[in-house]
């Protein structure tokens, strides 16, 4: 019986204790928003007044962002205004529907609700592409549950009304997301607020502006749009925006809503949990984008290969987080087979290390593992942080519950040969 358990009890050590069953290496999580934002953010703007490409799409450019245009198509067509729409789209925004009139679809029958949609939307994928007009903003924000199924069996992919509130990180419905729209009296302090609480609360807000006025060089009102934003103010508010960094997503109104469908929709099953490699199946619904992934690594794998993101192998860092445990972040287009093994671990280097040092005391340095097939190990990268303790058994480095074993079984060899010599001694 004292074998048995010790049998069983070594097991276990050796086996390193490396995370419990709710969160272990292998665990892969598809993230809320692209890379491990904290919220997401769309800018939308309405009917297509000049003023809206003349300063809003550039200025949304040059802070590296693109937003979403909904517009009119008979305005579009009567003033043969289409020239600079395609130099918008083909600046990477996104051009949507706002119908063909401009009326509001609550007021109409079905049959012309259904006519507005589907005209509207051909004209803009001729005349712009087949890969626009697939987003709808309802003219007024008047939209009802009815007016949304009338959109979503038109074929468009999502519709933003009104609401003044911004969205959860999933709505819940495609077709009603709402949004929030500063007038020409809304204060800066308060739109830069809707950014600051969305930052909080992880949601998605969507911005629905009419038009922009510049004070300097003003243009007709059919230019500057309904109840327009001073321009410094629209400035201010992108640029509060950009401050935000990396925890904001900033992203067409189209862009979004495909993330957010793909994500409800995706999973991901371990299909092997191996000590030297994870190969995961990531699987969502047709025709999504790339999402984000997240995989809790061991402690000691510093640096990933992975296979399964595109043509050709990735090498990612995986540096330590606050608790040391480490994770991958990576994108990948479902549906996907992605192998992720490690390119560099900590090992314990014992010629640096003194006669007396323990384990964990000895210097760290990168060990270069070649990939689960014994292909050629990959060069190291520069900056690749390493450190934190090996509790990996087998290929990953120092494993210390295998050193209290070894410790303990030499210690019981002495004890036991100290006893035979006593025992001789007194015979």
């Amino acid at each position: 019986m004292r074998w048995r358990w010790f049998t069983v009890f070594g097991s276990a050590m050796l086996a390193g204790f490396a995370a419990p069953a709710s969160a272990e290496p292998g665990d892969t999580q598809v993230l809320t928003w692209p890379d491990g934002a904290r919220a997401a953010v769309s800018v939308t703007m309405d009917d297509g007044y000049a003023n809206q490409w003349r300063y809003m799409a550039p200025l949304l450019a040059s802070r590296g962002y693109r937003g979403t245009f909904f517009l009119i198509t008979s305005w579009m067509d009567a003033e043969n205004l289409w020239p600079a729409w395609q130099a918008v789209a083909a600046a990477g925004h996104e051009i949507g529907s706002h119908t063909v009139n401009h009326v509001g679809l609550t007021e109409l029958d079905a049959a012309k609700v259904k006519e507005e949609l589907e005209t509207s939307r051909a004209r803009i994928q001729k005349v712009i592409g087949p890969e626009h007009g697939r987003t709808f903003g309802f003219p007024f924000s008047k939209s009802s549950a009815a007016t949304a199924l009338a959109v979503e069996q038109a074929g468009y992919e999502a519709a933003r009304t009104g609401g003044e509130k911004t969205n959860p990180d999933t709505p819940q419905t495609m077709f009603l997301v709402q949004s929030r729209h500063p007038l020409a009296a809304t204060p800066l302090a308060e739109m830069n607020g809707w950014v600051d609480e969305v930052k909080k609360s992880g949601g998605w807000l969507v911005v629905g502006v009419h038009g922009v006025v510049d004070a300097v060089q003003r243009y007709p009102a059919s230019h500057e749009g309904w109840e327009p934003v001073p321009l410094e103010r629209y400035v201010a508010f992108v640029d509060h925006l950009a401050a935000a960094g990396s925890a904001l997503w900033v992203a067409p109104f189209g862009e979004a809503a495909r993330y957010v469908r793909a994500r409800t929709g995706a999973g991901v099953k371990v299909l092997e949990r191996g000590p030297r490699q994870f190969v995961l199946e990531f699987v969502a619904p047709a025709a999504s984008p790339p999402l984000s992934l997240r995989t809790e690594l061991p402690e000691t794998w510093a640096e990933v290969n992975v296979t399964g993101l595109g043509p050709a192998l990735v090498v990612l860092s995986a540096p330590a987080n606050a608790e040391g445990k480490r994770f991958v972040t990576y994108r990948a287009r479902p549906p996907a087979t992605v192998t992720i093994w490690a390119a560099a671990v900590p090992v314990a280097s014992q010629a640096d290390a003194g006669p007396d040092a323990r384990p964990t005391d000895r210097p760290m340095t990168v060990r270069r593992d070649a990939g689960p097939d014994g292909g050629e190990a990959v060069a190291p990268r520069s900056g690749c942080e390493v450190g934190g303790r090996g509790t990996s058994f087998g290929s990953s480095g120092w494993n210390p519950w295998l050193a209290v074993l070894l410790g303990w079984g030499s210690w019981r060899r002495r004890a036991r040969r100290a006893g035979r010599a006593a025992r001789n001694a007194e015979s």
